[in-house]
C-alpha cells in the first residue's frame, strides 16, 4: 500500500495527519486544508476547495491571504 493511501486511511479513521511536502500535486490531492511556511511564519490554512497552485505559489513567495493582510492593515491603523 502506498504511503498516500495509508495517510488517507488514517485520516478517514479520525486520526490527525500532518503532511510536510514540496510536492504540490500530492498536497492538492490529499489535503483537507493547506498552509504554507515562509520565513518561519505559517500562513492561515486554506480549505481544499479554496486552494489553487497559483494561491500556493503566491503564499510560497511571501504573499499574505486576504484575512492576514486585513489584520495587518488594521494593526497599522491602530498604531497610527
Amino acid at each position: 500500500m502506498s504511503a498516500t493511501l495509508t495517510l488517507i486511511d488514517l485520516a478517514g479513521a479520525g486520526a490527525a495527519v500532518l503532511v510536510v511536502s514540496q510536492d504540490l500535486d500530492e498536497l492538492l490531492e490529499i489535503a483537507d486544508r493547506t498552509a504554507v511556511m515562509f520565513h518561519g511564519r505559517l500562513s492561515a490554512p486554506l480549505d481544499a476547495a479554496d486552494v489553487t497552485r497559483e494561491k500556493l505559489g503566491l503564499l510560497m513567495g511571501g504573499a499574505k491571504t486576504g484575512e492576514e493582510s486585513s489584520a495587518e492593515e488594521a494593526g497599522h491603523a491602530v498604531g497610527a
